[in-house]
């Protein structure tokens, strides 16, 4: 592969002690290489270059286009890395890359306290009523940053609904079978997300959804999550706080 590059003059640039003339010499990516950069003072400074070929729909701006939607990359609380095209751009491994768990809303009872029924079901809104949700915050957040152009200069960041979810999950090399809950592969093996484009994932975590239902008529709202690991679909009620569940957002193409 060729590599383009510019330097000061009087200044040489070198890989493993060999000059390099820009957008001539030839080198192997497979691998990170170190550019040494010599000023015409003897002094050096190096550089590691690393290529990666993005995956199919992978916009290279931290947002993915998949199933119909834009999906951030990054669980909400990372940071993408562009020069590497991951997720370890804030925190550790063991916090998750800085991956931060939501509250669906402060009160289970959910009617006029943070969702709307839109006539196709229920969509997370600006809680009322002294009601907070850090998931609605979340996705609501990625609209007003990069000067109010929004996460990858888009806006109209949401919570995804469950099929929606389930829609980002694979079985194999091919899109696994959706219609019904749990989502399950037609070779009976377990789906899984793709995580060269989705990377750096919470291990054996729950997602949150939009998609909302009560359980035994209680009155207390539960949310289907989705575990991008093996596809599993479970049901958690929306005001808990001791399960760590995290989002992944969305918004249209």
């Amino acid at each position: 592969m060729l590599a383009n590059f510019t330097s000061s003059a009087g200044s040489s640039v070198l890989v493993k002690s060999v000059p390099q003339s820009n957008g001539k010499t030839v080198n192997d990516f497979s691998n990170p290489l170190t550019y040494t950069v010599k000023a015409q003072n003897g002094t050096t400074k190096n550089y590691v270059v690393s290529v990666f070929v993005a995956g199919a729909g992978d916009n290279l701006n931290g947002t993915i286009s998949l199933s119909g939607l834009s999906w951030s990359k990054c669980t909400f609380g990372q940071s993408w890395r562009p020069g590497f095209n991951d997720c370890k751009g804030s925190g550790t491994e063991s916090d998750n890359w800085g991956a931060t768990p939501l509250q669906y809303c402060s009160t289970g009872i959910l009617q006029t306290a943070c969702t709307v029924n839109n006539g196709n079901g229920f969509s997370l809104i600006s809680p009322t009523g002294g009601a907070t949700s850090t998931l609605y915050n979340a996705c609501n957040s990625l609209n007003q940053v990069n000067g109010g152009k929004g996460s990858g200069n888009k806006t109209g960041w949401m919570v995804p609904s469950a099929y929606q979810l389930d829609s980002l999950l694979v079985c194999g090399s091919t899109v696994g079978i959706q219609g019904q809950m749990p989502y399950d592969c037609s070779t009976g093996s377990s789906p899984f997300i793709n995580t060269s484009l989705f990377p750096d994932i919470p291990l054996s975590s729950n997602y949150w959804s939009s998609t909302l239902y009560t359980l035994d008529g209680n009155n207390i709202w539960t949310a289907i999550t989705v575990l991008f690991t093996s596809g599993v679909n479970d049901a958690i009620e929306v005001n808990q706080t001791s399960i760590p569940v995290f989002v992944r957002c969305a918004t249209s193409l």
